[in-house]
């Protein structure tokens, strides 16, 4: 996901200092312990840290956010390739690839039920700080996927299955049997394969998007990263875009990414703790 981040915040006559107990949108890092399962262990942020990224900020009147699953590991969700505690390093799953779920009638029908299933807890969890401070600076509009989930337990109302597994997709384990006897709908339009509004692994981004997202980093001042290792070439693209566009770039993100190199500044910590910390001036 990006977000185009229009510095139209301007905070006058606050001290800058780390210890006032004020912070850019007088939110704290309130983050119980339970939430931080699938969070890679990390030092603390330092003062030196905080104040780098909040130059960076203040330095930028317009900031691009590209933002990765890392950012909703602190809401209790499981992104896929942290260390220790991300699903491939717990799990052999692996999620669907769109070659598979457009071809294979069973594996489509699998990723429907499956996610039917894992919907109620999955939406259960609530946005963290880091998430509350991008709202903050940002206004679009968002999509829910409860008509479809409507619609799917209209199709289904046998459909009687609980589970505590998370993944990061909200997809959880089933039976073959339950697999089999779900009932996915076609599409309204054509008729044809119902998929959802995403991109799938192996699959492209729209050209269109992709266009959109050039034009975002050009018009910016300055890229910033979120919670993302930037392993799929999605995500680096965009790095690439903001080298050649000669903007500088800030990672936030527990351990390696494929973009450290082009970063000006790299800081491995939480994004909610150094987000909830962060000053405008």
């Amino acid at each position: 996901m990006y977000h185009r981040w229009e510095k139209v915040f301007q905070i006058n006559n606050l001290q800058h200092s780390l210890g006032c107990g004020l912070n850019l949108f007088g939110l704290t890092d309130r983050i119980s312990c339970s939430t931080l399962a699938f969070v890679p262990k990390c030092q603390p942020v330092g003062n030196k840290e905080l104040i780098l990224l909040e130059n960076f900020i203040n330095d930028s009147g317009k900031i691009c956010v590209l933002t990765g699953a890392g950012i909703s590991t602190e809401s209790g969700i499981p992104d896929y390739r942290s260390e220790g505690v991300g699903l491939y390093a717990r799990s052999d799953q692996r999620p669907v690839l769109y070659k598979e779920f457009c071809e294979n009638e069973g594996r489509r029908t699998r990723y429907w039920a499956r996610n039917y299933v894992g919907w109620p807890r999955f939406s259960s969890f609530t946005p963290n700080i880091t998430h509350k401070v991008l709202k903050d600076l940002e206004d679009i509009g968002k999509i829910s996927r409860f008509d479809m989930q409507k619609i799917l337990q209209q199709n289904n109302k046998n459909m009687n299955a609980e589970t505590q597994m998370m993944r990061p997709d909200g997809d959880v384990e089933l039976s073959q049997e339950q697999i089999d006897n779900f009932v996915v709908p076609s599409c309204k339009k054509c008729g044809g394969v119902l998929k959802p509004d995403i991109v799938f692994f192996g699959d492209n981004v729209p050209r269109e998007r992709v266009e959109k997202i050039k034009q975002e980093v050009e018009a910016a001042d300055s890229l910033l990263v979120l919670g993302s290792s930037l392993t799929v070439f999605s995500g680096l693209r965009i790095i690439h875009q903001a080298v050649e566009a000669k903007k500088p770039i800030s990672i936030v993100n527990i351990g390696q990414t494929r973009g450290d190199q082009y970063a000006q500044l790299k800081i491995v910590a939480r994004c909610g703790e150094i987000l909830s910390k962060i000053r405008c001036l």
